[in-house]
């Protein structure tokens, strides 16, 4: 059995990740277990005589996902607000809000792209589940696995604050020299992982232009809501450009010279076809201004998904827009503005992109070494 713990940064999924390691323990049941994100490396490291095996991941690349479908393996998810893990990874290691918006992403779509037809248990850190000795249980049941009351209350006392700190500790001592930032590679607990516990801690700690940023491009992958009929925003903000940090719209200015203005944001859809609506607006001074547009994409072979010029202002009616498909849900997207050689100066604003997903992918068939047998 392959059993796939999946969870965002801070949302307590080592806590289940250890619950589970003891759970399988107290059954004496011969298990191997660690981190991977990637299919390919987990086939690599799985050791032979293991028939079971607990996977850590933050996040899981197609080939994991397709290894779980067919195995029948079984899920449990953990998630949290977006906006308190980015709080929570800001206070223990400092991150930066782009680069964890960035590594949410990749997580929160991976969760997203879970099949409905694999056996899943879905965990929200806001319940406190880590708080109660009866989620040894569940997740017991959950596993098939036989616990009784003593050993639900030894294990959820073995995984408390204060027992883990202890081991945390245990265990740097006993790490010197080596450097301590890494990770315990049997239970993964680190130095500083362990924050204070709290939901709601975003209000007043983070700041505006990231709340909105993480809400636009994150909250529609976070559970319950549904990337299908919510509408994606990229700010400003997760761009690369002239004070694109403010999060507001921002002004660019061409000299009728060919160059890249701005692009990002490196973040990750589900797979399907997807509409990106660049939200612009011209000069009021009626100046045509030529602009390129463009999305790129980091899977192999692909490279440029679409590409458009456009001249601006455009009217309501005929708002700009590139259709993209999707066939990865890991590979980093960005979108690109150019402005073009053709003589012209002026400025315009560059309010974000606004996404909407719009079906299956075009790209789902048999891979050309492949037969259908039936």
């Amino acid at each position: 059995m392959l059993i796939l713990t999946l969870g965002t940064q801070a949302s307590a999924s080592t806590w289940i990740f250890n619950a589970v390691r003891a759970i399988f323990s107290v059954n004496e049941i011969h298990a191997a277990s660690a981190m991977s994100e990637e299919g390919c490396q987990f086939l690599g490291m799985m050791p032979s005589g293991f028939d079971h095996f607990i996977l850590k991941s933050h996040r899981m690349d197609s080939n994991l996902i397709n290894l779980a479908r067919i195995s029948s393996s079984k899920v449990i998810v953990t998630s949290r607000d977006p906006r308190d893990v980015l709080v929570s990874q800001k206070e223990r290691f400092d991150s930066e809000y782009r680069d964890q918006i960035g590594s949410l992403s990749r997580s929160l779509v991976s969760i997203a792209s879970i099949p409905t037809s694999l056996d899943t248990m879905h965990l929200q850190y806001e319940d406190r589940f880590f708080e109660r000795s009866d989620t040894i249980r569940r997740l017991a049941s959950f596993l098939s696995l036989p616990v009784t009351d003593e050993q639900c209350e030894s294990i959820f006392a073995a995984l408390s604050p204060e027992a883990v700190r202890a081991q945390i500790s245990t265990w740097v001592s006993e790490a010197a020299p080596r450097d301590t930032e890494e990770w315990d590679m049997a239970t993964h607990w680190h130095p500083g992982h362990l924050g204070d516990g709290r939901s709601g801690k975003w209000v007043g700690a983070l700041p505006d232009v990231a709340r909105k940023a993480a809400e636009g491009a994150l909250a529609p992958f976070h559970a319950p809501k549904d990337f299908r009929s919510e509408e994606t925003f990229w700010s400003p903000y997760l761009f690369n450009g002239p004070e694109t940090d403010r999060g507001g719209a921002v002004t660019l200015s061409v000299n009728g010279e060919a160059s890249l203005l701005v692009h990002g944001p490196y973040l990750c859809l589900p797979v399907g076809r997807w509409m990106m609506r660049p939200v612009l607006k011209a000069p009021s001074d009626g100046r045509l201004i030529a602009i390129k547009m463009d999305a790129y994409t980091y899977a192999d072979d692909r490279g440029v998904m679409e590409m458009k010029t456009l001249v601006l202002p455009i009217t309501a009616k005929k708002a700009p827009s590139l259709e993209i498909d999707v066939v990865d849900h890991l590979h980093p997207l960005e979108f690109r503005l150019y402005s073009v050689n053709d003589g012209r100066k002026g400025t315009f604003e560059f309010g974000g992109v606004r996404l909407k997903y719009l079906g299956e992918s075009s790209n789902l068939g048999l891979h050309p070494a492949m037969s259908r047998v039936a």
